[in-house]
């Protein structure tokens, strides 16, 4: 059975390279700069692991497709990857400005409070590897 795997544009997995797991061996590998990766396997659970994460199991069988298609994606999505930017670095301008007494600020709190949204995020993405990459198999009509 051929196994159709796409990657979307998302930002968070655009350089990551995939290894392709199919009932716990590795099959093959998918580069940082391909973007559709095809390959022959058997029926069972596909899974897609980095590095450091690993995504949903997938079962794949091949009743009456002659092609799967999977779309490889990331939990994150680009506004939420963005987002943290924007918190690190207003949060840097703020801490700076408090460092050389440019802003009056009395509590340096505020400055905490700027950063715990950044910190949640930088948790979801880099501490539950078990929900960072999630695989789909899309639907052929």
């Amino acid at each position: 059975m051929e196994v159709v795997l796409n990657r979307t544009s998302n930002f968070p997995i655009r350089r990551l390279k995939f290894s392709l797991y199919v009932n716990g061996e590795l099959v093959d590998y998918m580069k940082p700069h391909e973007s559709i990766k095809k390959f022959n396997t058997e029926d069972g659970e596909l899974q897609v692991k980095t590095r450091f994460w690993s995504s949903n199991l997938l079962q794949i069988n091949s009743k009456d497709e002659k092609a799967v298609q999977i779309n490889i994606s990331s939990q994150l999505s680009n506004f939420i990857y963005h987002f943290a930017y924007f918190l690190l670095i207003f949060s840097g301008l703020l801490l700076t400005a408090y460092s050389f007494n440019i802003l009056n600020i009395k509590q340096y709190y505020y400055i905490f409070f700027g950063f715990l949204p950044m910190f949640y995020i930088i948790y979801w993405q880099y501490y539950r590897r078990g929900s960072y990459i999630k695989i789909i198999k899309l639907d052929r009509e």
